[in-house]
């Protein structure tokens, strides 16, 4: 991932922010930029409500990167919790409550996560503007998209064979498990079986092919690439934990 804009954070000065007022909690809202989680507020600041807070937020963000620039986050310490700051100028702050405590994730650990989610999307908007980057994650897009069709093929070409295969070896097994001339299992139901057997691992060998697929060709462009990630995430945690059940088991 890129961290060119996150390598280092630096302390910015201290801000001169009034002492927040005590506010009924509400919903959380998530700021996302890019459709990149940037962080979540979990309570009101100011008299400002999480869901307001986010919007600000990602209003000063798309601003400050329509405008160009080297795009440096820095995180500073004010008495209010951390103010998150790109090339000098204030973003967002983020308070103690802001950070999900119960889930043992300290303030710093919280701001630095945002740090270095900021930096990726300003990284991934200059990314999305440059074309020869776009074209050439384009062409990755479309050869992955060729192998894709190239790999259906195969596993359409190849159930037919095991098909083939797997009737015959249904009417070898129905013959050979007669006693006195009647069939111990009738040839349909043993056909049909195995026709459902190679149906099913076809189907599944199929939709694990266009989930690979889609989760890589949406992973090569900045604006898609968060859902690809999630995608491809998700599989991994699935198998992982469907492995560590049989283990389990």
């Amino acid at each position: 991932a890129p961290t060119a804009a996150a390598g280092a954070f630096s302390t910015a000065p201290t801000a001169l922010v009034p002492a927040a007022t005590a506010v009924p909690a509400g919903p959380t809202a998530d700021l996302r930029v890019f459709n990149r989680p940037v962080v979540t507020f979990r309570q009101p600041f100011l008299g400002i409500s999480p869901e307001e807070r986010a919007r600000l937020a990602r209003q000063r963000i798309e601003s400050m990167l329509a405008r160009g620039g080297p795009g440096k986050v820095d995180i500073g310490t004010i008495p209010q919790g951390r103010l998150i700051s790109i090339d000098g100028e204030y973003v967002f702050v983020i308070t103690p409550e802001d950070a999900a405590t119960g889930a043992g994730i300290s303030l710093d650990a919280t701001a630095l996560g945002a740090a270095a989610s900021l930096a990726r999307v300003i990284e991934e908007t200059k990314e999305a503007r440059d074309t020869k980057r776009m074209l050439r994650s384009g062409a990755i897009a479309a050869i992955a998209t060729l192998v894709f069709l190239l790999v259906l093929w195969i596993l359409v070409r190849l159930g037919r064979v095991l098909t083939r295969q797997m009737a015959r070896l249904a009417d070898a097994t129905t013959e050979k498990l007669r006693v006195g001339g009647t069939e111990l299992v009738q040839r349909q139901r043993a056909l049909g079986i195995a026709h459902a057997i190679t149906r099913a691992g076809g189907w599944f060998l199929i939709l694990l092919a266009t989930y690979e697929w889609l989760g890589f060709v949406l992973s090569q462009f900045p604006f898609t690439r968060p859902w690809g990630e999630h995608l491809n995430q998700f599989l991994f945690d699935t198998g992982t934990g469907f492995l560590v059940a049989i283990a389990s088991a």
